[in-house]
């Protein structure tokens, strides 16, 4: 009898020692039906939010100003406030916190700038909003080479100018200028002043808006047909330049 009382006792204890790992590993399998039910619910929930702020970022970056120029579809969004996306980031020269993508030099007389090198684009509309911390001169980086070191780059200067520029390798000294320093009062100047800039590529056809403003109806140049995107920033400020970067979209043209 006591050896079929322990034998008995083993029996039982043995599937018991085996459920209670099963509850500790199995994650939903010992869940009840109604908490299964609500963990997918909560997980439907939380999709249909995603799909939700999806949208409306779509919305809010194409009922302004790109919506009457003929944007097509998104190609690219990010607001550029962790780090991914491709994104150079070393730490110093390119680098994010949370208010967006930092870009800066330590010294005068000095040029830097920072891409991605997750996609190239060709014929696009291209918006980021620019906020000068410190220095003089920054701005947006479109078709760029990395390796050749060879892009177009539409700046802004803290006075409340901007230019436009065909980057043909690593000296600054060689690039072309093909429209100089413009004044427009479409550029913000305060203290800090956060400005967007948007550029239409089409083919070897070029249109700038600042601040929602035309700066700049048409401009031909057929040097680089695609490339990837990024930002500059440089000049002749003592203690060097910082711009941070943040909310860049690519629209198909």
């Amino acid at each position: 009898m006591v050896v079929l009382i322990c034998l008995l006792a083993l029996l039982i204890a043995l599937p018991l020692g085996i459920f209670t790992w099963q509850t500790q590993h199995a994650g939903y399998s010992n869940l009840s039906l109604a908490q299964q039910v609500a963990a997918t619910a909560t997980a439907f929930d939380e999709a249909q939010a995603e799909a939700t702020l999806a949208a409306q970022a779509r919305v809010q970056a194409t009922a302004g100003i790109t919506s009457s120029i003929g944007a097509g579809k998104v190609l690219y969004a990010n607001p550029l406030k962790t780090r991914g996306g491709g994104w150079v980031d070393d730490g110093s020269q390119c680098f994010f916190s949370a208010q967006g993508y930092h870009v800066q030099t330590t010294r005068a007389h000095e040029v830097a700038w920072c891409y991605t090198g997750q996609q190239p684009f060709s014929n696009a509309v291209i918006s980021a909003q620019a906020h000068l911390m410190r220095g003089e001169v920054y701005g947006l980086v479109f078709r760029l080479s990395p390796t050749a070191q060879q892009f177009y780059t539409l700046e802004i200067k803290r006075q409340g100018e901007y230019r436009f520029v065909q980057a043909t390798g690593s000296n600054p000294n060689t690039w072309i200028t093909l429209i100089d320093w413009t004044h427009s009062s479409a550029i913000l100047t305060g203290q800090q002043p956060v400005n967007t800039l948007l550029v239409i590529a089409s083919g070897h056809n070029f249109r700038f808006y600042i601040n929602k403003q035309l700066i700049l109806t048409n401009y031909s140049n057929s040097a680089y047909s695609s490339g990837m995107i990024g930002f500059l920033v440089g000049g002749d400020t003592s203690q060097g330049t910082e711009a941070v970067f943040s909310n860049i979209f690519v629209f198909q043209k």
